[in-house]
């Protein structure tokens, strides 16, 4: 099977789909883009962990300081002032504290107060502040994102508020110290004070005296521009990544290509040069058949003559007119052999015309007519109505049919169908099949049947496949032969239709 190396490049180009690489490029940046998530995933809860250690660490450090604040000045006294200084660090928007009730008892930066049935009602930026409910608040810090009228996002982190969480006993709260702490009522807060024991000590193993609540908010806007920043980023590797990988991909396959391409080139050049080859053996064969052939066919000429004479002039039924019938045959025997050489030398070159396939099977099945009446071999010719004329050299390709329908003939030796078959094949090109239900190939002899003077019957001459091979490659096509399924010898003749390409086109 002949393959060009321009129709290897582009099966190897085209074989790669794609909407194969298409789908490999969203598979992987797809992948690159669920990476990206969970690195972003893993920044965030990063910037969680970190704010919220740090605001439970202000928070420790206020609880702390209330408890010293609360010797000398108070609850509500010592912690506004502590609260508004903690609060001066960087990052922080706002803190606050309040009761069990929610009523503020502290509040770092602008606070308006509408003095409503003695609730402080605070403001930030331009808002009123709203603390979580006190029964959501436990032991551990908890957080939320919140976004203010004026477009800003603060981070709050909030618990509750327990300065009184550690016994007061070693630090000698009693006498006038402690009376600030022994049931008394915070007037400036409206707040009374958990009660300690004795002297104000609150003893070892009693329950937690919580005050309230206590709530840290940051200001969350260079948080998201880091996270933006790193979507951004993420994507972009993700994004480079899935180009590489492509490439990769790519690479690999044009590489796999490539190789395929190499084997199948190397393929083809030997096969070219085998036939290369073989038809510079053949042109020496054919040019010295050529001279052999004009050289014998004149004695041969001779010899008919004086045989027929011969045997015009001994009494009949005599041996002398038996030899002389049997010269005469095998004088015509050799004319038909140097016949066989004389085309077989013949020159590829020949022009061709438009020419309907119909008559020239019909021009070869008559010319073998004698033969198949002899044999009483029955005759299919199936040619499709309205066939498209094809250019051929009609008497090369002619002469091409009678080879193979001779050769059907002489396969069925008791008979059978001899059948032409006529189809139009795909890129412009249509196929002629000559089958018999004859043995059939030998496997020995499928691979040297179109070799010249190859054959397997007595009286062959071993030049008839060999010229039908030459007449096929003449019109830039192919002959095979194969073995039919039911029984017989399937010969298939594969021409275009246009004719054969030129030798400049070729090049």
């Amino acid at each position: 099977m002949h393959i060009s190396p321009l129709s290897v490049f582009r099966s190897s180009r085209l074989g790669f789909s794609p909407w194969m690489l298409a789908g490999v490029a969203c598979i992987l940046l797809v992948a690159m883009m669920g990476l990206s998530e969970r690195s972003n995933e893993r920044e965030r809860a990063f910037m969680v962990r970190n704010l919220t250690d740090r605001a439970e660490a202000l928070i420790w450090a206020l609880e702390a300081g209330t408890r010293t604040g609360m010797r000398h000045a108070g609850l509500v006294l010592g912690l506004v002032p502590l609260l508004t200084e903690t609060a001066r660090q960087p990052g922080i928007v706002y803190m606050a504290v309040a009761d069990t009730e929610g009523r503020i008892l502290a509040l770092s930066g602008t606070a308006r107060d509408d003095r409503q049935e003695g609730v402080m009602l605070p403001e930030v930026a331009g808002e009123a502040l709203e603390l979580p409910l006190f029964s959501q608040v436990t032991d551990k810090p908890s957080w939320r994102m919140h976004r203010h009228a004026d477009g800003s996002t603060v981070f709050e982190v909030y618990r509750t508020f327990a300065p009184l969480r550690r016994p007061y006993g070693q630090h000698g709260m009693s006498g006038r110290h402690g009376m600030g702490m022994h049931g008394m009522e915070m007037s400036q807060s409206g707040m009374s004070c958990m009660p300690g024991s004795a002297g104000g000590v609150v003893p070892a193993g009693a329950a937690r005296p919580v005050v309230g609540v206590a709530l840290v908010a940051f200001d969350a806007g260079p948080y998201e521009d880091a996270l933006k920043r790193d979507v951004r980023n993420n994507l972009l590797w993700a994004a480079l990544a899935a180009v590489l990988a492509l490439a990769g991909v790519v690479s690999l396959s044009w590489v796999q290509h490539y190789r395929r391409w190499r084997r199948m080139l190397r393929t083809e050049v030997t096969r070219l040069r085998a036939e290369v080859a073989r038809n510079e053996r053949l042109a020496a064969l054919g040019h010295l058949a050529a001279g052999v052939a004009h050289e014998i066919r004149n004695p041969l000429s001779t010899i008919k003559g004086v045989a027929l004479y011969i045997a015009q002039r001994v009494p009949a039924g005599g041996r002398e007119e038996t030899a002389a019938k049997r010269m005469i045959d095998e004088v015509e025997r050799l004319d038909r052999v140097v016949s066989s050489l004389l085309d077989f030398a013949r020159p590829d070159d020949f022009t061709t015309a438009p020419a309907c396939v119909g008559e020239l099977i019909g021009t070869a099945l008559r010319l073998a007519e004698a033969d198949v009446q002899a044999k009483n071999i029955k005759v299919i010719c199936d040619v499709p109505e309205n066939f498209p004329q094809v250019c051929v050299n009609g008497e090369r390709l002619t002469q091409a049919l009678l080879n193979l329908v001779l050769n059907a003939v002489q396969a069925m030796e008791q008979g059978g169908t001899l059948r032409v078959r006529v189809r139009l094949t795909a890129e412009d090109m249509f196929s002629l099949e000559v089958s018999d239900n004859g043995p059939g190939i030998a496997p020995e002899a499928r691979a040297a049947i179109f070799t010249p003077y190859f054959t397997t019957k007595p009286s062959g001459t071993g030049l008839g496949l060999a010229i039908v091979h030459r007449i096929a490659e003449g019109h830039g096509g192919s002959v095979r032969a194969d073995n039919a399924p039911a029984g017989g010898a399937v010969f298939t003749l594969t021409l275009p239709v246009r004719g054969p390409v030129s030798k400049k086109a070729r090049g």
